[in-house]
């Protein structure tokens, strides 16, 4: 009997918990919510036989479908295609920057980051900004998009099927296409929180400050905790 009654006991604290519990969650106010991190005003590119357009997070057409092809926004703007060929518009739909990419040799561009965007003639890449002037001529053989006010940039490298370009040395740009980081590492990284991580065969894998001076030759570096000089 006795053992009965703490069975039908555990019962009834069980349910009372569940349904203390659903009430909870019920009344629970709507700051505790968990809540989508989208951006409402962001768009979307979709595609309708063939055509691609932009529409809203509501579903809703924003830019209607023309274009052949349709990339996602960065800075506002977004790369496009069409019978005249590609190109930047903005979020009205317009067409806001063909120039230099109306050259019949260039063939490639690279989306907008920080205000800056490459593009690509005769396999060498410059940079334009937002109004459509040309910073860096054709000139880098690989390039990096801007991070923490920085770009990295090769020059030498060549293709190598597959997995692209190989080869060739990094270095780093600033936001006026200025060389700030000496054009001499194997490999580089793009910067995160100020940090990039470069190697090469002398020194091996190391980490660099964009804002140290390198104008005496030497670069700092840091490896594990400790920082240095070479």
């Amino acid at each position: 009997m006795f053992e009965r009654y703490l069975g039908f006991s555990a019962v009834v604290l069980l349910v009372g918990i569940v349904f203390s519990l659903s009430a909870s969650a019920q009344l629970a106010p709507p700051s505790r919510q968990p809540e989508l991190n989208v951006n409402s005003k962001a768009l979307f590119p979709y595609s309708v036989r063939g055509q691609w357009g932009y529409m809203d997070i509501t579903g809703k057409s924003v830019i209607k479908t023309k274009f052949h092809y349709a990339d996602r926004f960065f800075d506002d703007l977004a790369i496009v295609t069409s019978k005249a060929g590609f190109g930047f518009i903005d979020r009205a739909g317009e067409l806001v920057i063909t120039k230099p990419l109306d050259d019949p040799n260039c063939h490639a561009v690279r989306r907008f980051s920080e205000g800056l965007a490459w593009f690509e003639v005769k396999d060498k890449y410059g940079l334009i900004n937002r109004n459509r002037e040309v910073m860096v001529e054709p000139k880098y053989d690989d390039v990096k998009p801007f991070s923490g006010g920085r770009a990295a940039v090769n020059l030498g490298a060549e293709w190598e099927f597959p997995g692209g370009k190989w080869g060739g040395k990094w270095g780093f740009v600033d936001l006026e296409g200025k060389t700030v980081i000496a054009i001499e590492y194997e490999s580089v990284s793009s910067f995160s929180d100020g940090l990039a991580r470069v190697a090469d065969d002398k020194h091996g894998t190391n980490y660099i400050d964009q804002v140290r001076d390198f104008s005496a030759g030497l670069a700092a570096v840091r490896q594990d905790s400790d920082w240095g000089l070479y």
